[in-house]
């Protein structure tokens, strides 16, 4: 049983009502989707897991844009990547339902290296 699912990363790490409360997409630069750091694409699940590895450029955990105390949540569609024909799309890709939700932390932060 293969599903496709967008998952994004949102403005608040607030769960405290499930993922309503996490807010719109992450977006500092104020970009239409996709394009700005909460846009993590589309991935599919097998038997209701999700394995994958991905490199997120725009995503960055130190400084002034920093995606740390901020939620990645799983909607219950696949994101039309901006395409579709309504604003909604250009917003949230029309991604659908919020179903899951986690906060993005760090225990410990050892050493940190700036060039």
């Amino acid at each position: 049983d293969q599903q496709t699912r967008a998952i994004h990363i949102h403005q608040y790490g607030d769960l405290s009502q499930g993922c309503v409360t996490a807010g719109p997409h992450y977006n500092p630069q104020a970009v239409y989707h996709p394009g700005h750091p909460g846009d993590l694409g589309n991935f599919v699940s097998e038997q209701g897991v999700i394995r994958k590895f991905q490199k997120l450029p725009e995503a960055k955990l130190f400084g002034g844009e920093s995606i740390l105390g901020r939620a990645v949540v799983v909607h219950e569609k696949e994101d039309d990547l901006g395409m579709g024909t309504d604003e909604e799309s250009k917003r949230s890709g029309n991604a659908g339902k919020r179903i899951a939700g986690c906060v993005i932390g760090a225990e410990e932060i050892m050493h940190c290296f700036f060039d």
